[in-house]
């Protein structure tokens, strides 16, 4: 009964979509049934992540709402620095959030609670995608960076540090995801370029 701008997200026969009346809803896959509805009482800008059996939303209301998969309940929020404007990316229970386009958490998917944060060294509002222990991020300054975690998740070993690595120079900015697969890193440019690198980090 509202506009959906954003992507949907599936999961184990289940839909899961945004409208802009700030609501969030499930719907079984076979028969476009609705199984839950929740309203956030924010708008979005970002479509949803799943991981088990967790929805994550990010809101414009500068909140990343943590809500059940199966029940739409939420079950934690947490208040970022600033704008939150593309989806959380997530792997091994950390949930990795970028927010105002520079400034980047890594959260604890079971509590919500912050582990750390970091400045890109750039502007960016692609959404950050999790890969094998990397974490790969289009950018506005012509790069795709590529953000290998310590073992403990934690990005870097110091908070507020300034993250430069990355795996290659593009043409135009990357406003979208980039995609992993097969060992390679797709990303998409503004200029209709289209590049494939390898995911290992190169010097």
């Amino acid at each position: 009964k509202a506009n959906a701008d954003y992507s949907s997200a599936v999961c184990e026969g289940l839909v899961y979509g945004c409208s802009k009346n700030e609501r969030i809803f499930a719907l079984d896959a076979k028969t476009g049934q609705k199984v839950w509805e929740t309203n956030i009482g924010s708008s979005f800008k970002a479509s949803p992540a799943i991981y088990q059996d967790t929805i994550l939303l990010a809101c414009e209301n500068c909140k990343l709402y943590s809500l059940n998969s199966k029940t739409g309940c939420i079950v934690w929020e947490f208040i970022a620095e600033d704008v939150l404007l593309s989806s959380p990316a997530v792997g091994d229970g950390i949930a990795y959030l970028l927010a105002g386009g520079r400034y980047l958490y890594s959260l604890d998917m079971a509590k919500g609670t912050k582990k750390s944060d970091y400045f890109i060294d750039s502007s960016s509002v692609s959404s950050p995608v999790y890969a094998n222990g990397t974490l790969y991020l289009g950018s506005t300054d012509g790069k795709l960076y590529s953000i290998e975690l310590d073992i403990e998740k934690n990005f870097l070993q110091r908070d507020r540090e300034s993250i430069t690595h990355y795996i290659l120079v593009i043409e135009g900015e990357a406003v979208s995801s980039p995609a992993v697969a097969s060992g390679y890193v797709l990303v998409g440019t503004k200029k209709g370029f289209l590049y494939c690198c390898s995911s290992g980090r190169e010097e």
